[in-house]
């Protein structure tokens, strides 16, 4: 098989309800994001945007990035991300 029509088949797939007894999509995926600058802040609030997910956590080393990201975040959602400057807490 080659490699193209391997990723077609995957493609396809993905577009498949899901099979077998009880088989459900989630109601809701909470997410959070991990750098929040460029493409961390177009991700968050693309997600944020996006219905059936919430993003619940920012997590940046530099917390001057929060109040503008987690604005747009809580503009696309209706709610307000948690902000995390450390991960390991």
């Amino acid at each position: 098989m080659r490699r193209r029509h391997f990723l077609m088949g995957l493609g396809l797939a993905s577009t498949l309800p899901p099979r077998g007894a009880g088989a459900q999509s989630p109601q809701r995926v909470t997410l959070g994001v991990m750098g929040v600058r460029g493409r961390g802040r177009s991700l968050a609030e693309g997600f944020a945007g996006l219905p059936g997910v919430r993003v619940k956590y920012l997590c940046d080393v530099d917390p001057s990035s929060f109040p503008s990201v987690a604005a747009g975040v809580e503009k696309a959602q209706g709610a307000a991300p948690k902000l995390v400057a450390d991960f390991r807490r």
